[in-house]
């Protein structure tokens, strides 16, 4: 299961719309998802981590494992991109 942190939730409220609109986007993706693929890696029990910023530059989602074991993925452009390699990441 893919779990949703939100941390700095003050900085929310001054994150203009585009951000908020790019969060939800990733949120929905995630939705019902157990994990993620990318590369020859699968990754289970991921969070959904989202540092609010200011607008979508300075505002970072991503989704890592629980445990720290394996890569990140990030969020662009409407998908999740592994961290290491320009490869987009499989959502399970």
């Amino acid at each position: 299961m893919i779990t949703i942190k939100e941390y700095n939730f003050e900085d929310k409220k001054r994150a203009n719309q585009e951000a908020g609109e790019k969060v939800n986007e990733a949120i929905r993706l995630v939705d019902g998802k157990n994990g993620y693929k990318g590369g020859n890696e699968i990754t289970w029990n991921a969070e959904l981590k989202i540092y609010w910023g200011h607008n979508i530059y300075t505002t970072i989602v991503r989704l890592d494992d629980a445990r720290g074991y394996h890569d990140a993925a990030y969020f662009c452009n409407g998908t999740f991109w592994l961290y290491r390699y320009p490869v987009e990441v499989e959502l399970l």
